[in-house]
């Protein structure tokens, strides 16, 4: 095997962990932060949005509910 001098170790490590990176995002990209359709996501994924959007719609009824209540 060939010996790699600084430099060059110093450059083989830069460009592996650049497309660690690159392939880390590329595999943690859904349909929330990125251009792919939802249909794309994981189901877990998926259940997560749901229980994000059920939590949101409960918050928005809360607070209509407050704001109702306070104009009263």
């Amino acid at each position: 095997m060939e010996q790699l001098g600084s430099e060059q170790t110093n450059a083989l490590i830069r460009k592996s962990w650049n497309k660690l990176r690159e392939d880390e995002d590329r595999l943690s990209a859904n349909s929330r932060n990125s251009s792919l359709s939802p249909s794309s996501d994981f189901p877990a994924a998926k259940d997560e949005r749901k229980k994000i959007n059920t939590l949101t719609a409960e918050i928005r009824w809360a607070l209509s509910l407050a704001i109702r209540n306070k104009k009263d």
